[in-house]
């Protein structure tokens, strides 16, 4: 139930934001041939710290924790939705109990798909807002036990980030 009323709470905002927001004309020379970013928040495409590579119509994300993301932009304008893909991964050795057991591992693959809208701001901040279908696997593990945990779900994404 919670989990419903963020998603709708999301996408009234996107929505707000979208129709909110002034609409203006940006020629493709606001762009160079390859741009790069930074960004921070979280994301499935980025992790919580991730820089990206764009050319026209692509991007190529790399991230922390270990995270690859790919997009594509329906425009090369600043204001532009996307759809992308992406993969993350990372381990922890923290103790962690689960059905009465404690495990001292956990392994997660994160994978899904989704889309999103990038806004650009005075020249070169961004603020991005997305919402993915992901399937994650969790593995728990100890010396004598493991435990392996599947779910599938809708992820959202929000981050700012700087663009050179």
């Amino acid at each position: 139930m919670i989990r419903r009323k963020f998603v709708l709470i999301l996408a009234v905002v996107i929505l707000s934001v979208y129709l909110l927001s002034p609409s203006q004309a940006y020629s493709a020379d606001d762009y160079s041939d390859v741009q790069g970013g930074l960004h921070v928040g979280f994301s499935p495409y980025s992790g919580i710290i991730g820089g990206e590579l764009q050319t026209g119509h692509y991007g190529l994300i790399l991230g922390v924790p270990a995270s690859l993301g790919v997009r594509y932009f329906f425009r090369e304008q600043r204001d532009r939705w996307f759809i992308g893909a992406h993969v993350m991964y990372y381990e922890s050795e923290e103790e962690e109990t689960k059905k009465g057991i404690r495990y001292d591992e956990l392994k997660v693959l994160l994978t899904g798909f989704g889309f999103g809208h990038k806004w650009r701001f005075k020249e070169h901040w961004d603020f991005i807002l997305s919402l993915s279908l992901a399937y994650q696997k969790e593995e728990y593990s100890n010396s004598y036990a493991e435990l392996t945990e599947e779910a599938l779900g809708v992820l959202p994404g929000i981050t700012i980030g700087y663009t050179f």
